[in-house]
């Protein structure tokens, strides 16, 4: 995304935060899921053509924050 796109609401997914577990513990299953949608795939159902599909993402850049 261009930098001037980053803070807009369509481009931000809160995805967890606590305050009783470390980021490590909260960052690993996430890790664990991105790199399964990247090696392995997720068979979801395609409305458009009805039938189920195999969708690959490869994850190029995550932007974090943590205060």
């Amino acid at each position: 995304l261009p930098r001037s796109h980053n803070t807009r609401p369509e481009n931000i997914h809160f995805v967890c935060c606590s305050d009783k577990v470390s980021p490590i513990d909260l960052g690993r299953p996430i890790a664990q899921e991105l790199t399964m949608l990247e090696t392995e795939g997720i068979s979801v159902f395609d409305a458009l053509h009805q039938e189920m599909v195999l969708v690959l993402a490869p994850l190029r850049c995550i932007i974090c924050d943590n205060p």
